[in-house]
């Protein structure tokens, strides 16, 4: 089964005003773009994600020109983050208007799971990909990693409420006793290789703010033949996670597929997915596969140059209600982290992420830089 993209006519912004309702059964949303809008299973040409919300008309409303987010996240620790050292962590999901736990029955299963945490340093190279497990106490889920590089690490908890049927992000910060290794800013670096494959990423058109770009995966073995063997991960044959130098602004992307894989499905050598940025810069970009039953991560840099601005964009949103940093359309939420009051000493209040320039009290959310704008 083919999947067509959108037509110019399907593709038209969320206005969902009392005086223009929307009939439900009509229309559909992206999850993670809730202002593409056409028929159920078309393509959304920013990310490649299947239109699968279905537009409602009561609570809508608050979706137009800005993304609506409900859920806070916090991170606690066991112990200080240390180099090559695993730690117990553990991730709690509140509501940001009721303050009740979060529990998976409040949440959509993307990809086949309901939380998927997206872990990174300051210097955006340790990345982790990660799924906590519920715990006994409600909205409590327990997670362990294994830090490679030292400072803070922060946390992107990408999950999709049940009540909006739209994508959030909640961010938290794991705080450290050491600085982070400086973030080094590179040219673009689009071919690596790991364990004997050798990954090439190209794009039908240089990188621009607000203009989806077509990206082709094309991975292939040492002798150059193209490499057909890659295994489901998710329910995809690679996830794409890019991470911009402000460190607080994350993409995840899936490669466009025609239907569900089952267990027995290969891809490659050719994966085809779709780049989508609305804040120019350095990105390190990261794909996650997985062969042979191990999961392995190919690491890319790319940068992004400041194209048209998509409208919305100067709305401001912060999670934590403290402070009102200017946020991106597509912003995720910045929110605290806690940690058990044993554990509260100096040690664990470096919030520094290994830029100075951006130090601030703990538990307060940072004030950005004139200009600076956050997204998914």
């Amino acid at each position: 089964m083919l999947i067509t993209p959108m037509t110019a006519a399907e593709l038209k912004p969320i206005t969902l005003a009392v005086e223009q309702p929307v009939t439900p059964g009509e229309r559909y949303r992206c999850a993670m773009h809730p202002e593409v809008v056409g028929n159920k299973g078309a393509i959304c040409p920013k990310c490649g994600m299947p239109l699968s919300s279905l537009v409602r008309v009561s609570g809508d409303a608050g979706l137009v020109g800005m993304r609506r987010y409900t859920i806070k996240a916090q991170v606690e620790t066991d112990a200080p983050l240390e180099v090559d050292q695993e730690v117990q962590a553990h991730l709690r999901l509140t509501s940001i208007t009721t303050g009740q736990p979060v529990t998976l029955d409040d949440l959509r299963e993307v990809h086949t799971r309901k939380i998927h945490l997206l872990l990174n340093d300051g210097s955006l190279i340790d990345y982790h990909h990660i799924h906590p497990t519920p715990s006994t106490i409600p909205g409590r889920y327990d997670f362990s990693f294994t830090p490679k590089m030292p400072g803070p690490y922060r946390v992107w908890a990408d999950l999709q409420p049940v009540a909006t049927d739209v994508q959030e992000f909640a961010m938290a910060l794991i705080l450290a006793d050491s600085h982070a290794a400086p973030l080094q800013r590179e040219p673009d670096r689009l071919t690596t290789s790991v364990n004997g494959l050798h990954y090439t990423l190209a794009f039908d058109r240089p990188l621009k703010t607000g203009e989806p770009a077509l990206g082709t995966l094309c991975v292939t073995r040492g002798d150059g033949n193209g490499f057909d063997q890659l295994e489901p991960v998710m329910g995809a044959f690679a996830h794409i996670v890019a991470f911009r130098e402000d460190r607080t602004t994350a993409l995840h992307i899936h490669p466009e597929i025609a239907r569900p894989l089952a267990a027995s499905d290969r891809g490659g050598p050719d994966l085809h997915f779709r780049f989508y940025a609305v804040k120019p810069g350095f990105y390190r970009l990261f794909v996650q596969v997985q062969r042979d039953g191990v999961q392995e991560f190919a690491s890319f840099a790319v940068n992004v140059a400041l194209g048209p601005m998509p409208p919305g964009s100067e709305k401001n949103n912060c999670s934590s209600g403290k402070s009102s940093p200017t946020v991106f359309h597509y912003g995720i939420r910045t929110t605290q982290i806690t940690l058990p009051k044993r554990r509260t000493g100096t040690a664990y209040r470096r919030e520094d992420d290994g830029d100075s320039s951006r130090q601030t009290s703990r538990g307060v959310c940072r004030q950005p830089e004139q200009g600076d704008r956050r997204q998914t």
